[in-house]
This record gives C-alpha cells, sequence and structure tokens, in this order.
C-alpha cells in the first residue's frame, strides 16, 4: 500500500506542475489573442479612414469640376481641412499599430521592419 501512496503522490505533484504549465500556455495564448483582436481593430480602423478618405478626395474633385463647368468659384477649406485630419488619424493609427506588431518602418523606405533588425532587408538601409 505504501508504493501506492507514493505513486499517486508523485503523480499528484507531476499533475500540479503540468497544471501550471498548461495556465501559463493559456495565459499567453490568451494575451496574444489579445493582441491579434487589438491588432485587427486598428487595420479596420486604418481601413475605414482610407476609405473616408478616398470619398473627400472624390468630393474635392467635384468640387472643382463643378466650379469649372459652372463658372462658380468653390471653396475647398473644409475639405482640405478633413482631409488634412484623415490623414493625420491613418499616421496615428499606423504608428499605434506598428507598436503592437512590435515593428517600426525603415526610415529610407519606409517598408515594416522589426526593431531588432540593424539594416532594412527591403532596401538595405541602417536601421
Amino acid at each position: 500500500m505504501g508504493d501506492f501512496k507514493e505513486t499517486f503522490e508523485k503523480v499528484k505533484d507531476h499533475a500540479a506542475i503540468v497544471g501550471r504549465e498548461l495556465g501559463k500556455i493559456f495565459e499567453d495564448v490568451g494575451a496574444r489573442a489579445g493582441e491579434f483582436i487589438d491588432q485587427t481593430k486598428l487595420a479596420a480602423g486604418i481601413r475605414e479612414q482610407e476609405r473616408q478618405l478616398e470619398c473627400l478626395y472624390a468630393e474635392v474633385g467635384r468640387a472643382v469640376y463643378s466650379a469649372h463647368t459652372d463658372g462658380t468659384e468653390s471653396n475647398l477649406d473644409n475639405l482640405y481641412a478633413d482631409i488634412a485630419a484623415k490623414v493625420d488619424a491613418i499616421a496615428t493609427l499606423k504608428v499605434a499599430l506598428d507598436e503592437l506588431k512590435k515593428v517600426h518602418r525603415c526610415h529610407s523606405c519606409g517598408r515594416e521592419v522589426e526593431k531588432e533588425v540593424k539594416f532594412c532587408p527591403g532596401c538595405g538601409a541602417e536601421q
């Protein structure tokens, strides 16, 4: 009976160790899933801002063409301000996304580069 008790205690201890390790793994998986969700949300936000920016560009084009054909002058300052705001919002979202992905942009070509890389794999520029 003593051997059984000893074996049972070893199995119990081993199960506790495995349980702790599995807990760590699941925590890591959960954290990575959360990061992926955050990255996905930022990427979706960037796409939406870019879609709105394209609409603004089209609106500028329509206003310019309308002013040309009607012979009237159009005030595009509000549209230009909206475009500048969208461009700034996109840039801010891209920086946040890069931070989540733990990358930066090459100062020479703009390619996504891992932070620890010394030279850009795209253009070879020193980082």
